[in-house]
């Protein structure tokens, strides 16, 4: 008899929902019954795009009152979400990140689902911009909610499953590491991706796939780009995404006339065969999970140059398949750039090979079958 998985999750974008629809179509229909529980308040267009051909593998259930911001809303999804579940009767819920780790974990409990899993994706006091009070707030509420209502837990990264462990949210069998893992793809070729986006095919690139958003730190990426390019003309930047600090980015690159240095694609649903086009790789995130685009990224070959942050930090192997610079530090983000656009000392080979070992799809789909068929669960 085929078990009922039901996932909840608010954001349907970026590395979120490629995690949750890459899940879905990997798992064995004859094995699992899956059900969608989401919101299209925050859906992007890849996900527009794919709905139906997802459909074949699972029952999306739209539930628009879960929203991002907290409210009185809040209430209201978790009354539909009580009985949506109801109705499915699953085995199993997941939950993929915070807002849908409230809502869908308190709606299992209350439905008395025997299994309750949680993907924080990062954990949001991770966020190193807001108070102390909001920081040990959200603490709090992990707390409450991974003893009330969580059977386990499910870190991305270590340095994520480090920091459960270090504010004690929960005993520590509670939490299993498993890493976003990816499909292979088959790529266009860097010149051929250029010529179709009308970019010099002879120049070097630095890109970035990221939200518009503080947590990515886009103006550090601006201020590193601006160092960068008045030093050297042969090298250009592009920044692929969205997001509330589009704008104001636009207006900083046209204030200061790098226009033609600086190219802000915005939302692209191509961003994972775009990398390709990239030289290097250059994050200035501030905190993560374990990002989805910068595996994109060496799934293409491209070198990566980091923030040393959490999550970063375990996809990019010092002098191997990347490099990592402290958090804001432009000048030392520089210096990596023009070391890497010199000596070519990361090779795209060696960056391929880290994917292939440490990130391919199948690794992570083998251990959520373990959870999902209670082989986990059993020694907690």
């Amino acid at each position: 008899m085929r078990r009922k998985i039901v996932m909840v999750v608010e954001a349907m974008l970026g590395g979120i929902r490629q995690h949750v629809c890459d899940i879905v179509e990997s798992l064995n229909q004859q094995n699992y019954e899956i059900y969608v529980i989401y919101s299209d308040l925050r859906a992007d267009d890849v996900f527009k795009k794919n709905k139906e051909q997802l459909m074949e593998h699972a029952k999306f259930i739209r539930c628009s009152s879960m929203q991002r911001s907290l409210g009185v809303k809040d209430f209201t999804a978790y009354k539909e979400m009580v009985k949506i579940l109801e109705n499915i009767r699953p085995d199993i819920v997941h939950c993929h990140s915070s807002k849908a780790g409230i809502i869908g974990r308190l709606a299992a409990k209350k439905c008395k689902v025997s299994c309750i899993i949680y993907t924080p994706n990062a954990y949001a006091f991770q966020n190193p911009d807001i108070s102390l009070i909001k920081k040990y707030i959200y603490i709090y509420a992990e707390k409450i909610l991974s003893g009330y209502a969580t059977s386990l837990t499910i870190n991305v990264s270590k340095g994520e499953m480090r920091l459960a462990q270090d504010y004690k949210l929960d005993k520590p069998e509670k939490f299993k590491l498993i890493y976003n893992g990816i499909r292979q793809v088959e790529l266009k070729g860097k010149n051929q991706v250029r010529k179709t986006l009308g970019l010099d095919e002879e120049a070097f690139y630095v890109g970035v796939t990221a939200r518009c958003a503080i947590q990515k730190d886009p103006f550090t990426f601006l201020r590193i780009a601006e160092k960068v390019v008045r030093r050297s003309s042969d090298i250009e930047f592009i920044y692929i995404g969205d997001g509330v600090l589009f704008k104001e980015m636009n207006e900083w690159i046209m204030k200061r006339g790098l226009e033609q240095k600086i190219h802000m694609l915005g939302f692209r649903t191509d961003a994972a065969v775009i990398v390709e086009t990239f030289d290097i790789y250059l994050s200035t995130a501030l905190y993560e999970g374990l990002p989805y685009s910068m595996i994109e990224a060496m799934r293409a070959g491209v070198p990566i140059i980091a923030t040393d942050t959490v999550g970063n930090n375990e996809l990019v192997f010092e002098g191997i398949n990347g490099k990592l610079f402290p958090v804001k530090e432009v000048d030392r983000a520089v210096d990596m750039i023009f070391e890497q656009y010199e000596t070519n000392a990361i090779t795209s080979e060696n960056v391929k090979e880290t994917f292939r070992k440490e990130f391919s799809i199948n690794s992570m789909i083998d251990k959520l079958n373990e959870i999902y068929r209670g082989e986990v669960l059993e020694n907690i």
